[in-house]
């Protein structure tokens, strides 16, 4: 077994297959209301961020109520994937290929 940072990493390769990311759009759908619950908090401008979009059903979804989505993504083949699904072309929709920082500290 690796230290926390090595697992982490190690887990996070598997999101780069392209055959996961097809089965990702397997996973239970976000719950009724989530959508209409962010919408009301947007405030202008009006831009989303969405860290570790996956293949962005948050993103996707919610380039009817902003305007502009920033789907931060550090797997391609999730991207790639977002991109082929509806609204995945949506012109408010930004996939960007990246990692978010890491926090230390508690």
């Amino acid at each position: 077994m690796g230290t926390p940072r090595e697992t982490e990493t190690n887990l996070g390769e598997v999101f780069t297959d392209a055959v996961v990311a097809q089965l990702y759009a397997r996973r239970p759908p976000y719950p009724d209301g989530v959508f209409a619950a962010l919408a009301r908090r947007l405030v202008d401008p009006r831009t989303v961020l969405d860290a570790g979009a996956g293949t962005g059903a948050l993103a996707r979804t919610m380039s009817v109520f902003a305007e502009r989505i920033d789907a931060l993504e550090p797997a391609a083949a999730m991207i790639t994937e977002g991109r082929r699904l509806p609204g995945g072309s949506d012109r408010r929709l930004r996939w960007l290929t990246a990692r978010t920082a890491r926090r230390s500290g508690p």
